[in-house]
């Protein structure tokens, strides 16, 4: 093999797009799980967590954030698309693959948030 053909490290960041919009999206998504806990611990025990005002809000904004993770994914792509010798469809795989584990990651903390919330009012895991 000629050293023309062997892939260096340079060649590969060339088809990765930045982890930082994605970084920004999970802490969101800590952020958000955070304040579920802290508004449903105040629930008292006696009444279920979604019979709490609250209950509909922090529904919609988990679905939001779960929709915008696709779509940073998306604008991400996007906005990479100026690189000179990257590929389009490299830098659409990395922005999917971080998309998609960002997204993952952040429903996970999400359900984790409610089952810690059951766990402190309640004493157990519904």
């Amino acid at each position: 093999m000629t050293e023309e053909t062997i892939p260096t490290a340079a060649d590969a960041s060339e088809h990765t797009v930045s982890t930082w919009p994605f970084v920004t999206y999970l802490a969101a998504w800590c952020m958000y799980a955070g304040v579920v806990v802290w508004r449903f611990v105040q629930v008292p025990a006696d009444t279920a967590v979604f019979e709490s005002p609250d209950y509909a809000i922090a529904m919609f904004a988990g679905a939001t954030l779960s929709f915008t993770g696709p779509l940073l994914s998306l604008a991400v792509w996007i906005a990479s698309w100026d690189r000179e010798q990257a590929s389009r469809l490299g830098l659409l795989a990395s922005a999917a693959l971080k998309g998609s584990i960002a997204t993952l990651a952040g429903v996970s903390l999400w359900w984790l948030a409610l089952l810690v919330v059951d766990q402190v009012r309640l004493g157990r895991i519904l």
